[in-house]
């Protein structure tokens, strides 16, 4: 099965910015991810959206400036899964998204 990638990851890659893929939950727990060899010393910032797992302690400490998470939503209105559909479909006229640090 071919994986299907969005369109913000070609722009992503399209401009040099190199992008990973997290293990499936099916097969393996996101702990046992291993990291890229350099990434201590490469990436600033990590920024995390539409993403299902905890973050380990060491990935997040391994960015310089740290990680932030976007969320498509004002929380804590809409929290977890479908914000933008909830949104939609209680007639919301207004919301927006939130900006976590992540620690």
């Amino acid at each position: 099965k071919k994986t299907a990638y969005s369109p913000i990851r070609a722009v992503a890659e399209h401009h040099g910015i190199t992008c990973y893929d997290a293990p499936a939950k099916q097969k393996e727990p996101f702990s046992k991810w291993i990291l890229p060899k350099d990434f201590d010393q490469k990436y600033d910032i990590g920024v995390v959206v539409s993403f299902g797992y905890f973050l380990p302690k060491e990935l997040i400490r391994g960015f310089k400036c740290g990680a932030i998470n976007l969320h498509p939503s004002i929380l804590p209105k809409y929290r977890g899964a479908a914000p933008i559909q909830h949104a939609l479909i209680n007639g919301d006229v207004e919301t927006g998204v939130s900006i976590i640090k992540v620690d």
